[in-house]
């Protein structure tokens, strides 16, 4: 079975994630790649419950 992805288009870029599924909850689109080919993201580090989490904010 081939790999799940969406296309986001941002800015006139166009990128392919791949689309990731849990065990429990939805799919969930894998922004990594994404980032990295438009830089358009700023991330904000976070402690919660004592485990390092990251939020990302879109400009």
């Amino acid at each position: 079975m081939g790999e799940t992805s969406a296309t986001v288009t941002l800015n006139g870029n166009q990128v392919s994630c791949p689309v990731r599924s849990g065990s429990v909850g939805p799919d969930v689109i894998d922004i990594r790649k994404l980032y990295a080919q438009t830089g358009a993201f700023r991330s904000t580090r976070l402690h919660i419950d004592g485990k390092l989490r990251f939020r990302y904010h879109l400009y």
